[in-house]
């Protein structure tokens, strides 16, 4: 998948994977809202764990200061949202709702990691049902994009969707275990921060 066909690559796996999953699990460098808004609808139903980079700005104290961490990327991301105009355009404004639901409902939750990960990977965990239709667990895309529109639509980037089993088992079993070592950012446990 590359920038030559990325959006109409980007539509099928929203049309066509996206709906057969239970759970996505997203490991980026950056997350931002505009990529959230671009497949909110599709994933309304999921659970969702994203887990980004730490700040390579960040004093070593912010670091594993998990309230510094969580307060300060809670208000930067308010402070984006406000920025952008996010509430005032009716597509993105839905998939603020959208998100702001997961959050309260615990079917989405943000994470940092402790180490200077630059990885780029969005995995597909299918339903049991699709699991044994298409004899795997999922699918994983790995290449150069963060969960941003720039990283979806306008860069120029390079992708692999894998469909093997074996790529799936070992993409979750990294994932997990870098979640596992992680600091939360948003979740349901700090919802009311955000709500307020």
């Amino acid at each position: 998948i590359s920038s030559r066909n990325f959006d109409s690559e980007v539509e099928k796996i929203v049309n066509n994977i996206i709906p057969g999953c239970k759970n996505l699990y997203i490991r980026v460098g950056y997350f931002y809202f505009s990529g959230f808004s671009l497949i909110a609808e599709s994933i309304s139903d999921k659970n969702i764990k994203i887990l980004v980079v730490i700040d390579s700005d960040a004093s070593k104290e912010e670091k594993f200061n998990k309230n510094t961490s969580s307060s300060k990327y809670l208000q930067t991301f308010l402070n984006k949202v406000d920025k952008d105009e996010i509430l005032d355009k009716p597509d993105e404004r839905d998939a603020y709702f959208i998100f702001k639901n997961k959050l309260k409902n615990g079917s989405l939750e943000i994470r940092q990691s402790i180490y200077k990960d630059h990885s780029k990977e969005f995995i597909f965990e299918y339903t049991e049902e699709n699991a044994k239709v298409f004899n795997s667990p999922g699918q994983t895309l790995s290449g150069s994009s963060n969960f941003s529109q720039t990283g979806f639509i306008n860069n120029q980037e390079l992708n692999y969707l894998h469909a093997e089993p074996d790529n799936f088992n070992d993409a979750i079993l990294d994932f997990n275990q870098a979640w596992d070592e992680s600091s939360s950012l948003l979740s349901k446990n700090n919802y009311e921060e955000f709500e307020n």
